[in-house]
């Protein structure tokens, strides 16, 4: 799809009209729920068998260890509560506010965890750079409130690499950060892209919306003309379902877009008229 911005939406691919932006995040509010709660549950299992699995392979007098499962622990404790709070509100702005702030919390204790850690352990950069990729993919937010906090865990992953971890390669300097980089720039294409594709949907779901709107008002006016309508044999009136008699002009005016118009039939000209019909007939034949 290249780097080509729709008519009507901005680079980072949402609508430039703020009141058709808002429109579109209350209608994709129950997918944006859907995908954070998806992301903190993947988040959850992961922090409990990490957890689990140090505790059962390795000692607790193991250097670091006890303040990494205390982090741990705490992160396992509030993934529940947030994950609580995101099903019970229905204000995007609210929801947004919620999950930026959270995830700017649980990144910085998340960051804790390397601290904790001898200088040589390395690990824990592959698992940034999950995060990172996941937090794009499943957490959908306004463009910035969703660049923002995989961007600063990525940053402060960097400071740690050069400032704290001394990993037993010196390629490791190299190949990590551009490793996170390439991992934000996967991120902020595909979040534009998603953002963009989600637009399109809506627009034309909303276009679909208006023609069968259209499509069912004309059907209830035009219902009127089906089946069997009781009509009086000698006024003509026709009988509606209250069981009002009402002219045919009304009647059909009700059902209908047409607007009447009063004329007279040559037949009806002939019989109510008949000293009209033969002056006309005498006008007729002089002129010829």
């Amino acid at each position: 799809m290249g780097l080509q911005v729709d008519q009507g939406l901005s680079f980072w691919g949402e609508f430039i009209d703020p009141v058709l932006e808002d429109e579109y995040r209350l209608f994709d509010l129950p997918a944006t729920k859907q995908g954070i709660r998806g992301f903190i549950m993947i988040a959850f299992v992961a922090t409990v068998v990490f957890t689990v699995m140090e505790s059962l392979f390795k000692s607790w007098s193991t250097p670091g260890l006890a303040g990494v499962q205390c982090t741990r622990l705490v992160l396992v404790l509030v993934f529940p509560l947030v994950w609580m709070l995101v099903g019970r509100l229905n204000k995007p702005r609210t929801l947004y506010g919620l999950v930026f702030t959270s995830s700017l919390v649980l990144g910085f204790i998340a960051l804790l965890i390397p601290l904790f850690r001898p200088p040589e352990y390395t690990g824990h950069f592959i698992t940034c750079i999950t995060i990172v990729v996941s937090f794009y993919i499943l957490v959908p937010m306004p463009f910035l409130l969703q660049v923002i906090p995989p961007v600063t865990i990525s940053v402060m992953e960097i400071v740690v690499l050069y400032f704290r971890t001394h990993p037993a390669e010196s390629n490791y300097y190299m190949v990590v950060p551009g490793l996170i980089v390439i991992a934000n720039i996967v991120g902020f294409y595909s979040v534009r892209q998603t953002k963009i594709i989600g637009r399109r949907r809506f627009l034309a779901f909303r276009k679909e919306t208006m023609l069968r709107e259209e499509l069912q008002d004309t059907l209830d006016r035009l219902k009127v003309v089906e089946g069997l309508v009781p009509i009086c044999s000698h006024c003509k009136r026709i009988r509606r379902d209250d069981n009002f008699w009402e002219e045919v002009e009304a009647f059909m005016k009700r059902g209908s877009n047409y607007e009447f118009t009063h004329g007279i039939c040559p037949t009806c000209f002939s019989k109510h008229y008949p000293d009209l019909e033969h002056r006309e007939a005498r006008k007729t034949a002089s002129r010829e």
